[in-house]
């Protein structure tokens, strides 16, 4: 279960009746969100909901979509293609997490934590408009 305080409009949850990814479009602090399906809005309590869990095969379907970049010399690091920064999404193996990292000025290959570690891929999303201000490309699309 995912906790309402956590989600944003514009994230992607996992609808368990119906096993398929679904984007939020309206929370209630009634523990319900909404989303659209053919045009018709429909709603779910969040314990109907479950998060995309941010894994190696999901990052790598973000890369061959063009949402992440990567540098093939870099085995945990992942830049954001349409961004001119030093934030990347680093993947931390002692903890098998990801977190954004800031390039550190003085070692090129280093990282400073900007965000707590996360697995989900909403936590991303929510990352991702902290840094930037705007929406991570949908993984629906």
């Amino acid at each position: 279960m995912i906790k309402i305080e956590e989600l944003r409009i514009g994230n992607c949850v996992i609808n368990k009746k119906a096993n398929k990814i679904i984007e939020i479009t309206g929370l209630s602090d009634l523990n319900i969100v909404e989303f659209c399906k053919n045009g018709k809005r429909l709603t779910l309590k969040n314990d109907e909901i479950e998060p995309i869990p941010l894994d190696e095969f999901l990052v790598n379907q973000l890369v061959d979509k063009g949402i992440l970049s990567k540098d093939n010399s870099k085995k945990d690091e992942f830049f954001f293609p349409s961004n001119n920064s030093t934030y990347a999404l680093v993947y931390d193996r002692n903890d098998e997490s990801y977190y954004i990292g800031l390039s550190a000025t003085d070692n090129i290959s280093a990282y400073s934590r900007i965000s707590r570690p996360f697995y989900q891929y909403h936590k991303l999303q929510n990352a991702y408009y902290t840094v930037y201000n705007k929406e991570i490309r949908k993984i629906t699309s």
